[in-house]
């Protein structure tokens, strides 16, 4: 993107595409930490994924029904 503003908003619609079938991967965190205020204004620093634990991490949600019957 020609600033951050517009590279954000180009890297959140590209991982909102992005589908991923069969494996594990970091997809969810990666939307997340896009998605975040610290991450959006360049507050960086080696501490961000700890201090923001909370929003990156989030607990885990039950299973739908749907993919107990898969």
């Amino acid at each position: 993107g020609a600033d951050r503003a517009e590279a954000l908003a180009r890297l959140r619609r590209a991982l909102g595409e992005c589908r991923v079938v069969g494996v594990a991967s970091n997809l969810a965190f990666l939307e997340r930490l896009a998605a975040n205020r610290a991450f959006a204004d360049a507050d960086l620093d080696t501490a961000l994924i700890e201090r923001e634990g909370a929003a990156l991490f989030p607990a885990p949600s039950p299973p739908p029904a749907a993919a107990w019957l898969a």
